[in-house]
């Protein structure tokens, strides 16, 4: 297994990591409003929801596997969005930022049949596995080919990454969880693949109420002073900031469980 160690970060990227070419471009356009991911026509299904707590309305989502191959769709009214691609995982998406000029927000599917959200805490995830890798994520994407091999990340490596930006959101989480959905806690939520409607509530509520920027190598997480968000945290006795440091997380393999990552900092404003 992978162990989380705070030292720098080094992958070691096999052949199987990288995925086999398909053989055309495949373009879906749709504007849905729910419906549940699976396997269409001998193709796999992505789904999921864009916002920055506001929906991203009638945007173009641009889906790419290792080898560059292509499968865009367009969100709904309601930020949702459903789009069949070749069964060639994993996947890295974009969608370009509905308030800032030349910026995308970028997220990442592990397989298909399953939810892919975008939004601004699935996009330093991603730009910290690539940061990690030397390449800028946008000059990456934009550069991929049906004839390069460009590493991808493994489920395994997002996983890690996605770990140290939940335990950072978790006091967040905790000041919202009542509108959570059934089945849905604070332990099991993932950023990515927990499926949540751009409606304020919830963990949009949490998109809503806070500020996301990354620097270098770290984040910073800050809930929007006066916003509701804000008294939802201060009332059950969370932190209002938080940082993370990107660069010192490493992925080494070795026989040992994972464990929890420690250099974390929060601080109350």
């Amino acid at each position: 297994c992978l162990t989380l160690i705070f030292l720098s970060l080094f992958f070691s990227l096999s052949a199987s990591n990288l995925l086999t070419v398909c053989s055309s471009t495949t373009t879906d356009t749709v504007t849905p409003s729910g419906g549940s991911p699976g396997t269409i026509s001998g193709k796999v299904r992505l789904s999921g929801t864009l916002a920055t707590g506001a929906p991203i309305k009638s945007a173009t989502i641009t889906i790419r596997d290792s080898k560059g191959n292509v499968a865009t769709a367009t969100s709904g009214t309601d930020g949702t969005y459903q789009v069949d691609v070749e069964d060639k995982p994993p996947y890295v998406m974009r969608v370009p930022h509905p308030n800032i000029s030349d910026k995308y927000i970028y997220s990442y599917a592990a397989k298909g049949g399953t939810t892919a959200n975008i939004h601004p805490l699935t996009d330093p995830i991603m730009r910290a596995w690539f940061r990690a890798q030397g390449q800028d994520i946008d000059n990456a994407f934009s550069g991929y080919g049906s004839s390069s091999a460009i590493p991808i990340p493994t489920e395994t490596e997002i996983n890690i990454i996605k770990a140290v930006v939940k335990e950072v959101i978790k006091d967040l989480l905790k000041a919202v969880k009542n509108d959570f959905g059934t089945g849905i806690t604070v332990d099991n939520f993932d950023p990515i693949t927990t499926p949540f409607n751009a409606d304020s509530k919830g963990f949009d509520k949490v998109l809503d109420g806070t500020k996301v920027n990354m620097s270098g190598g770290t984040v910073s997480i800050a809930v929007t002073p006066d916003s509701t968000l804000e008294t939802d945290v201060r009332t059950t006795g969370g932190n209002t900031t938080a940082t993370v440091d990107t660069t010192n997380i490493s992925l080494t393999a070795d026989t040992t469980s994972p464990t929890a990552p420690t250099n974390l900092s929060a601080l109350s404003v």
